[in-house]
């Protein structure tokens, strides 16, 4: 341990300075001063030292973002971090500039933030009167979804992704080499470019086709940034901006040339797009889905045909007179939809026995009950699992 003449001791950030005089005297490690071991010059160690009540860094927070879709920002919300600390969130665009403060917020909670259209890593810095911590940084973008295409909206998130995947972008040359078209010239490999081919809609469900070349300096390093590149396209967000994803599907396998020392994988992501969503509620129980595909009003009187049951055969109306039918055409459920439509069906409204508030797209709501019997549903897209329904919901006057 090294000696002084004289010393003593300044706090800087989280540490102590030990300042030398003109005897040689012994100083404490900072793990003896927290543990309060005598301190004094007939002590172990000798000098002059005001110890204050231990104190500790702040907690993590963790960092999430929302787009407001307007091209304009969106909202950050801190969760986990220490009552009272100050949370402050720095932003960078992807690719270029420096971090610099959006927003600062005093504890947990949302603040929103104004940004323009383009992808961005974050984080936020929490300050307490133990120091400060940082989170994880993400990426997040900020879109203009009603004048953004689709494809231009699914290749943001695909690139998103594969950034955010450490594993991944560890092997690459910078932290930031996922290009979309032409990489720049000053791109250090090894590196991702993604093109796009022409996209497919087949009944509301469009299929965006992708090529992601891996250009690199060894052939060996194909096949780890082609793994690590797999598990990235796995975290893919389930909805991005107007779309919900259903699919990730690689396609003719991965072809490698290793003459070229580059690898290309040919991606198809479906998805469908979403429009307002409807909510269907009973109690404190509630269902949200994407708005139908058709939507139609009627009137069924007492003993008329009002469809078919799983099995195929016909069941009529039989609650009373004539009454206000509205026809809901689901198309391309998710699973998850699916099975939360069967839960509420069966748990929440009872089949044709408990009325439900049912919340349309264009905001209104209406007292309803089933009127069937049963649900029956078709597949939309057995490959990727979707399926569609017809339902009928009584209009209760």
């Amino acid at each position: 341990m090294p000696t002084f003449d004289m010393v003593y001791f300044e706090e800087v950030g989280n540490g102590l300075v030990a300042h030398a005089g003109a005897r040689d005297l012994n100083y404490p490690s900072i793990a003896d001063v927290r543990a309060g071991i005598n301190y004094g010059y007939d002590s172990a160690y000798t000098g002059v030292l005001l110890i204050t009540d231990e104190v500790s860094d702040p907690a993590v927070a963790a960092l999430s973002v929302v787009d407001n879709g307007d091209g304009l920002g969106g909202t950050f919300t801190v969760n986990g971090s220490d009552n009272g600390a100050v949370n402050s969130v720095y932003t960078r665009p992807v690719g270029s500039g420096v971090f610099v403060l959006t927003s600062q917020i005093s504890g947990d909670g949302s603040i929103d933030f104004a940004l323009p259209e383009g992808s961005y890593w974050g984080y936020v810095e929490s300050v307490g009167s133990g120091g400060k911590s940082l989170s994880a940084p993400l990426v997040f973008s900020i879109t203009a979804q009603g004048a953004v295409s689709g494809l231009r909206q699914i290749r943001t998130a695909l690139r998103s992704a594969l950034l955010s995947e450490s594993s991944l972008a560890g092997l690459l040359g910078s932290g930031e080499a996922v290009y979309y078209s032409a990489p720049p010239r000053s791109a250090v490999k090894p590196y991702i470019v993604i093109t796009d081919e022409p996209q497919n809609k087949t009944r509301g469900l469009v299929t965006f086709c992708f090529n992601l070349e891996i250009i690199t300096l060894r052939s060996e390093a194909l096949v780890d940034i082609t793994d690590k590149l797999l598990i990235a396209l796995e975290s893919l967000a389930l909805f991005v901006g107007d779309y919900s994803i259903c699919a990730v599907k690689v396609v003719e396998g991965v072809k490698v040339d290793t003459g070229k020392l580059s690898a290309i994988i040919r991606l198809e992501v479906n998805a469908y797009k979403i429009s307002n969503n409807v909510v269907m509620a009973y109690q404190d129980e509630s269902l949200t889905l994407p708005s139908p595909e058709a939507e139609q009003d009627y009137t069924v009187a007492r003993n008329q045909v009002g469809g078919e049951s799983l099995s195929g055969a016909a069941y009529t109306y039989d609650r009373g007179a004539a009454s206000p039918v509205m026809t809901l055409e689901f198309k391309a459920l998710t699973e998850s939809e699916k099975s939360g439509l069967i839960s509420f069906f069966n748990d929440s409204a009872k089949a044709r026995l408990n009325e439900f508030s049912y919340t349309g797209s264009n905001a209104t709501a209406v007292i309803v009950k089933f009127a069937q019997a049963e649900l029956s549903f078709t597949p939309f897209d057995r490959e990727v699992g979707l399926s569609s329904v017809i339902i009928q919901l009584l209009v209760q006057q």
